[in-house]
């Protein structure tokens, strides 16, 4: 029963890895996309709603409601924005 529980939890975080790439993937084309735009706020505002709403609906999905899958998706959310804030860079970087 335990080996179950460690895979589901390992799956989980994948999950959450695929899940935030996603999510912050979206967030990175939204403000890239709201620049270009005459209605930067009105992009910005549903980018939120459906990066939110994909996000919270496959965590809910992939962790079947317990909370050791809600918790091992969001630490590979976490996981995966630290490592693309080091890869793509932060506000400070740019020119």
């Amino acid at each position: 029963m335990d080996n179950i529980i460690i895979v589901k939890t390992f799956m989980c975080l994948a999950a959450g890895v695929l899940i935030g790439f996603v999510h912050f993937g979206g967030l990175w084309l939204t403000v890239r996309r709201s620049f270009e735009s005459r209605s930067g706020g009105v992009n910005y505002l549903a980018g939120f709603f459906v990066r939110s709403l994909i996000s919270l609906t496959a965590i809910y999905l992939v962790s079947d409601g317990q909370l050791f899958g809600v918790a091992a998706c969001i630490a590979g959310m976490i996981l995966i924005r630290r490592v693309l804030t080091r890869k793509i860079g932060t506000v400070k970087d740019l020119p």
